[in-house]
């Protein structure tokens, strides 16, 4: 007589791989869920630092003189929480702008803050 089906033993290691898979599924949610949130802040920030950096450029090589000559050669402002800081200097005949976005980074007491730094050059020449 053939008996066709499981065994009991056959059942508990069947399920007992699938909860191992299913336990390790559900350790992943807070880990992408705080990749996604990193990759948000990067995004935000890019986007306020490459806003910031066409504002300057757009201001000419000869405003832009007349703000280093004046003192008036770096800024600091702040985005919900993203703190972002600019600055001027002059390299050769360039004009070099500089931006850096720091952020806390998201779920986490420690004070380690994040960020990006964009530079670029402005030539007086159009």
């Amino acid at each position: 007589m053939k008996n066709k089906g499981f065994t009991l033993i056959e059942v508990l290691v069947s399920t007992l791989i699938l909860a191992i898979g299913v336990f390790a599924m559900v350790r992943l949610f807070p880990t992408a869920s705080m990749v996604n949130a990193r990759a948000d802040r990067i995004s935000q920030a890019t986007i306020l630092a490459e806003d910031k950096i066409e504002q300057i450029r757009s201001m000419g090589y000869d405003s832009l003189q007349t703000l280093i000559s004046a003192g008036q050669d770096k800024g600091t402002y702040k985005v919900e929480t993203i703190t972002l800081n600019w600055n001027l200097s002059t390299v050769d005949n360039l004009i070099q702008v500089k931006i850096v976005c720091s952020w806390p980074p998201p779920g986490r007491i420690i004070k380690n803050e994040t960020s990006i730094k964009l530079v670029t050059l402005v030539s007086d020449h159009e």
